[in-house]
């Protein structure tokens, strides 16, 4: 089996372009060759994902990866840096990074894992999202979707 995972809040505009874009594949069904999950409530809930069963699992969330607001990038666990101040590994503490090296550190099966990271233009309290990734939307689901699907590993 193999997982789209969306991450982010609604109530924090840009923040919320990995969860809008589970919502847009559900609503448009297009996951008829994986599952689309919302996992923005808790981290933790990948673990269950974490067996032999799962081929592959893609992460859609926004990032500060230094680039131009709307740009993306594609990476693996080993390729990022978690810079959110961690006290231990608790639902309360929201970080998939944190929780997927908790996970390898703790003997579960990983399988191939891709991130794809989107630099937010403006992340605030509000409902919506910004031009820039409005005008790139269906750009983004594409690219999650093919990564999904593709056979490859990206490195």
């Amino acid at each position: 089996m193999k997982y789209l995972i969306g991450l982010g809040n609604y109530l924090m505009f840009d923040d919320s372009i990995g969860i809008r874009i589970i919502e847009h594949v559900v609503e448009n069904e297009l996951d008829k060759e994986f599952r689309a999950l919302d996992m923005s409530g808790n981290s933790l809930n990948i673990l269950s994902y974490l067996c032999r069963e799962t081929d592959k699992i893609v992460i859609v969330d926004t990032a500060n990866l230094g680039e131009k607001a709307g740009d993306y990038r594609l990476f693996t666990l080993d390729e990022v840096d978690s810079t959110k101040p961690i006290t231990g590994i608790t639902s309360h503490e929201d970080d998939m990074i944190q929780a997927l090296r908790f996970a390898r550190d703790n003997g579960y099966y990983l399988p191939e894992i891709v991130f794809m990271g989107i630099e937010p233009e403006t992340v605030r309290m509000d409902y919506g999202i910004s031009e820039t990734m409005e005008k790139r939307f269906t750009q983004y689901v594409d690219v999650a979707i093919e990564e999904l699907l593709s056979p490859n590993k990206i490195h």
